[in-house]
């Protein structure tokens, strides 16, 4: 294993936010740590585990939340914690050692959004949060994916991006496996792009989207960039 553990700002009420009056917060710290070690070692993209302990369970969900199309779960160890963005962890498991209020909140949240991979380990011991961890995996190509927009990200999950044209925008976009079917269904959003592949859709097939109701169909065109 690899085990990076990137320098946190001072202030640990910085260690949730991207940016704090223009300079770097704890998750830029995070995922600008996260970018550099998968650019220097052989990393598995699809087993990456962000772990928080104590005050560090609040930068850990914010990471998922932010880029749950980074990582394989989320570690939560002797502290509380929970997220407003239940939304944003579908795809994404999440693991708690211990059962605050906050992580009860947060379990109730994604039961209710149909994501029944939240566990709260009343009793916790290192032996189940590891083999917790070694058990994930990451799918990088979800059937099915949301998006909560936070202040101001993310605009993006897994190969969805959004405009938000409100604060509270939501997005969710499902392929319909072997149809070549896609369903978008937005709120507060201006723009939707996806970015598909051939493990999803065949793209030498034209493709049904049905966005908000409306149908089109498209032909698209590989791109290497995207």
């Amino acid at each position: 294993a690899i085990i990076l553990s990137p320098e946190m700002p001072t202030d640990q009420a910085q260690w949730d936010r991207v940016m704090v009056d223009g300079a770097p917060g704890g998750l830029a710290a995070v995922l600008t740590s996260l970018r550099l070690v998968t650019e220097e070692l052989s990393v598995d993209p699809n087993r990456i585990v962000i772990v928080g302990t104590g005050a560090g369970i609040g930068a850990a969900l914010a990471a998922g939340s932010h880029a749950p199309q980074q990582f394989a779960g989320v570690a939560c160890q002797q502290g509380d914690g929970g997220s407003d963005y239940a939304e944003n962890f579908g795809t994404l498991p999440v693991y708690f050692g211990g059962a605050s209020a906050r992580a009860k909140d947060f379990k109730a949240d994604c039961d209710r959004l149909g994501f029944h991979h939240c566990t709260i380990e009343v009793a916790p011991s290192e032996a189940a949060t590891v083999a917790w961890m070694l058990a994930q995996s990451r799918n990088p190509f979800p059937n099915e994916v949301r998006l909560r927009v936070g202040k101001p990200f993310p605009t993006r999950t897994y190969w969805m991006r959004v405009a938000p044209s409100d604060p509270d925008a939501r997005a969710k976009a499902r392929v319909e496996p072997g149809k070549n079917v896609l369903h978008v269904d937005t709120s507060g959003v201006s723009m939707v792009t996806l970015y598909l592949s051939d493990r999803m859709v065949d793209l030498d097939r034209p493709i049904d989207i049905h966005c908000n109701g409306v149908p089109r169909t498209l032909r698209v065109r590989r791109s290497l960039s995207q």
